[in-house]
């Protein structure tokens, strides 16, 4: 493409303000050089690195956990009924699903957080959770925290 840009040169001899043209030749392949990379926005960067964790692990889960898996199934459905099995097996897949939506809501604050927010105060705010998680986790379940724990707690 050819794009024609006007200039005004000043002439220090003449004092007068002269027009003059001139032409700029730039390739196609120039304009796309210099363009920058596509970004992903926050919900495509999240697609994307669950697709590859997803590809990443699903062929080393079926080769060493896969048979004892389908073992585990056949003897739980020898040994339960069918509408027992399948009562087993839809409450297994649901807390599987709402254990991936989980997951990935919070990859997915995680990510976004992280696009607003320096990469300290990210780290900072990640190791507060992992305190919060573990003082709730010892309410909910009723561990007491010792001396030991607590140092533990805060070492983390």
């Amino acid at each position: 493409t050819t794009n024609t840009i006007i200039t005004n040169n000043n002439n220090d001899n003449n004092n007068d303000n002269q027009t003059t043209s001139s032409t700029k030749t730039t390739s196609s392949s120039q304009t796309k050089s210099s363009r920058s990379p596509p970004t992903l926005d926050d919900w495509n960067l999240q697609f994307r690195m669950q697709q590859t964790g997803v590809l990443l692990l699903v062929i080393p889960m079926l080769v060493w956990e896969g048979p004892t898996m389908i073992e585990h199934w056949i003897q739980l459905a020898f040994v339960h009924s069918t509408p027992t099995f399948i009562l087993i097996l839809v409450k297994y897949v649901t807390l599987a699903v709402i254990n991936g939506l989980a997951f990935s809501s919070y990859n997915l604050a995680s990510t976004y957080l992280l696009t607003r927010i320096s990469v300290i105060h990210h780290a900072a705010l990640n190791c507060t959770r992992r305190i919060f998680a573990i003082v709730c986790t010892s309410i909910v379940f009723r561990i007491p925290i010792t001396w030991v724990s607590a140092l533990g707690i805060a070492i983390s």
